[in-house]
C-alpha cells in the first residue's frame, strides 16, 4: 500500500514550549524549524500539529465554495513539513514560508480533490470557522497520506499553517519532524540544546525515527501473522 509518504531518515522531536501565548507558542516553533533547517544535517524540517505520525484528528468542516461541506481532519503545519515527510504535489505546489505572513492559502489531499470537485480544486475556496469565517484559497494538492498505517482508511483532509490571529484556549502544540541527509544523525542532546536555546523555557520529549512510529499501528496485525505462521 502506498502511504503517500517516506519515512526514511525521518526525525520527529516532541517539544512543549510552557510560555501560553499563543503568538509566542507561534514564534517559537516558527524559529525552531527555521534553526533546524540550517543545521548541516538536516535536509528539510518542519511541523505538524499533535504528534507526529499519530493519526490524531481536529475537524473544523469548513465550507466550500460549492456549498459543501468538507468532512474530514484539517491539521496545522509549517512550511518544510511535507518537503521533511518526502511528499511532491500532484497538483500546483507545497505551503511556503511566504505563506506564514498571509496565511490565506490552504492544500487539501487528492480524496478531497477528487470528492468535491473533480480532480479540479487549485484556484477554489473555502471558508473556516463560525463567527468570522477565515477565507481559504486551496493553492496545491498532495497524495493520500495514510497516517494510521497500510489499513487506514483515507478520507478528504487539507493542510493549513497556523493562523496568527488565533488566541484560542486551547495552545498551538506542535511536533518537529526533519529529514536527515543519509548518513547523518542527530543527537537528543544536541537537538534539546538547540530547542532551549531559542527563547521561552521548553520542555523536550523524544527524538523519535518516523520507521518506528510508523511501526505501531501495524504492531497487531503483524504480532498475530507471525504467532499464525509460528503455528
Amino acid at each position: 500500500v502506498d502511504l503517500g509518504f517516506d519515512t526514511a531518515n525521518v526525525l520527529a522531536l516532541e517539544v512543549e514550549p510552557l510560555e501560553q501565548t499563543a503568538s509566542a507558542r507561534r514564534d517559537y516553533y516558527a524559529a525552531l524549524a527555521d534553526t533546524l533547517r540550517r543545521l548541516p544535517e538536516v535536509a528539510s524540517a518542519g511541523a505538524i500539529n499533535d504528534r507526529a505520525l499519530s493519526g490524531s484528528n481536529s475537524y473544523s468542516f469548513p465550507t466550500l465554495d460549492t456549498g459543501e461541506t468538507l468532512d474530514g481532519p484539517d491539521r496545522t503545519v509549517l512550511p518544510g513539513y511535507l518537503e521533511a515527510m518526502g511528499v511532491r504535489p500532484f497538483a500546483a505546489r507545497l505551503l511556503e514560508d511566504a505563506d506564514r505572513d498571509t496565511p490565506d492559502v490552504v492544500v487539501i489531499n487528492a480524496t478531497a480533490s477528487q470528492r468535491y470537485y473533480g480532480g479540479n480544486a487549485i484556484g477554489h475556496t473555502l471558508a473556516m470557522g463560525d463567527d468570522s469565517p477565515r477565507q481559504m484559497r486551496i493553492v496545491g494538492v498532495v497524495p493520500d497520506l495514510r497516517y494510521r498505517g497500510p489499513q487506514g482508511s483515507v478520507r478528504p483532509e487539507l493542510y493549513m499553517v497556523p493562523d496568527p490571529n488565533y488566541g484560542g484556549r486551547q495552545p498551538l502544540t506542535l511536533a518537529m519532524v526533519m529529514r536527515l541527509r543519509e548518513g547523518t544523525s542527530l543527537p537528543l542532546d544536541r537537538l534539546k540544546q538547540i530547542a532551549e536555546s531559542l527563547g521561552p523555557r521548553v520542555l523536550v520529549g523524544r527524538a523519535t525515527p518516523a520507521r518506528e512510529l510508523l511501526s505501531q499501528p501495524v504492531a497487531v496485525p503483524r504480532g498475530r501473522m507471525l504467532l499464525l505462521t509460528l503455528l
